[in-house]
């Protein structure tokens, strides 16, 4: 009996490791051919978003917490997944592996802890990551490090090392950290699939950084380096710096000139420089009107030398209710990130008409029409319930759209330090969702509203 309980354990290991690697949209590895990227022997364009939180959420905006960075969920990371492959968008571009800072909160979840140390809890938030995106059909472009110190960047890694900034890019020792790093993420393997990063279809690129501002010689030893341990996979430059840096497939710009005009300019330029080197694509965009916005789509549809277009930036449903809410001071305090499929909170910059035409034109860039939408499915309301139901979403939206435009009244101020009623009956500190809290006097706001008006006390 114990020789056929092992045996029946051992099964169903193997099947549970088989089902987890059939579990992928995907049959090939993005390639690259000329200027064009290819699935197989078909050119594989988009139109999709870049999602920061990906990885890693920095908008969970508690009032009793000091900090909005946490890791995400399962449902978070398939919420917003799901959206991309409703709305055709096939790729996103996610954020950075955050580095730890010195001056970090020691309960702070980060990446990167040390100059050869990576954090478990974190990388398997990426496995997960990983899993969903072969499981959704959605490739991912992934950079390694930031040039900048928002998340942790490379002056912490550098500082590991006692080193400057500036030095990140010329010190011995540094770049051998980051040689070390590169191999430790792409050696990984997925503790929910089994496969090791490397081998994995569902990364169409890894990034050698954010913005990195890096001079030609870091760059021709960084991207054949990558290529060196991983040849499935294509390299993406952080900018456009040279076509004829070896190692590097595809190189990008980074549009916020605030202006469609010189924005297309800058496509029509680089699309030159690229010409039958390297492919190119629209690595950033946004904080332009939706026509502009539409002008630039249709500059990338129109144009089969660009491979497509990421907007800046989308964010989803937070776990505990609501959506994540993200404010963007290079949108001049009037542009924000987008949400799927929009809503009357976001209207000032045409959330939901944007949102729309952007599933319209994923779709086109793929000589498909796009396709109807499922019906959403609606519970049966009981009699006696509508005029209460009414009444809460009423408030809700109000409070809602009121502290979005950081306009936090006094009544949603004095409920801020308030206990929520249905927090009490759940009895303990659960956390209280948008969908299952009454809005009135003496309740606590919804998370949204907190996080406004958390945002309001640090402007």
């Amino acid at each position: 009996m114990k020789t056929l309980s092992l045996i029946s354990a051992a099964f169903a290991a193997i099947l549970s490791f088989a089902q987890a690697h059939a579990a992928t949209a995907f049959r090939d590895f993005i390639t690259v051919r000329g200027s064009q990227l290819m699935e197989g022997d078909k050119p594989f364009r988009f139109i999709s978003f870049n999602i920061p939180n990906l990885t890693y959420t920095e908008d969970d905006m508690q009032f009793e917490r000091l900090s909005g960075f946490r890791l995400p969920t399962a449902f978070e990371i398939d919420d917003v997944l799901a959206t991309i492959q409703q709305m055709g968008g096939r790729v996103a571009r996610t954020y950075v592996l955050s580095v730890h800072k010195t001056n970090d909160p020691a309960d702070l979840p980060r990446h990167i802890l040390g100059a050869t140390k990576l954090d478990e809890g974190a990388m398997v938030v990426l496995d997960q990551v990983l899993a969903t995106a072969n499981r959704r059909g959605v490739r991912l472009i992934i950079p390694f490090i930031d040039q900048s110190s928002w998340w942790g960047g490379i002056e912490e890694f550098a500082g590991y090392r006692g080193k400057s900034k500036d030095e990140f890019y010329t010190d011995p020792q540094v770049k051998e950290d980051y040689k070390r790093l590169v191999s430790m993420v792409l050696h990984r393997v997925n503790t929910l699939t089994g496969a090791r990063y490397m081998d994995d279809k569902a990364v169409l690129a890894w990034e050698l950084g954010n913005e990195l501002k890096a001079p030609t010689a870091w760059v021709r030893e960084m991207a054949p380096y990558i290529k060196q341990i991983d040849s499935k996979h294509l390299v993406a430059e952080s900018y456009f710096t040279d076509p004829d840096n070896p190692g590097v497939d595809i190189v990008q710009d980074h549009l916020y000139q605030g202006d469609p005009v010189p924005m297309i300019q800058q496509i029509q330029a680089s699309v030159k420089r690229a010409a039958g080197r390297k492919a190119y694509m629209v690595g950033e965009f946004g904080f332009i009107t939706t026509e502009g916005m539409r002008a630039i789509m249709d500059t990338i549809i129109q144009e089969p030398a660009i491979c497509g277009g990421l907007i800046w930036s989308l964010r989803f449903h937070n776990n505990d209710g609501g959506y994540y809410w993200h404010h963007e001071p290079y949108g001049g305090d009037f542009f924000k990130a987008y949400h799927w499929p929009g809503g009357p909170a976001d209207e000032p910059y045409d959330e939901a008409r944007f949102m729309r035409i952007v599933r319209e034109k994923a779709w086109r860039i793929q000589d498909q029409p796009a396709p109807a939408l499922e019906a959403r499915r609606t519970r049966a309301r009981v009699p006696g319930r509508q005029r209460r139901r009414k009444r809460r979403c009423a408030a809700r939206a109000s409070a809602r759209f009121l502290c979005r435009q950081g306009d936090v009244q006094l009544p949603l101020a004095a409920a801020l330090h308030a206990r929520c009623r249905a927090r009490r009956q759940l009895g303990g500190d659960h956390p209280v969702s948008e969908g299952n809290a009454d809005l009135t006097r003496g309740d606590r706001i919804p998370v949204g509203a907190v996080r406004s008006f958390q945002l309001s006390r640090l402007r």
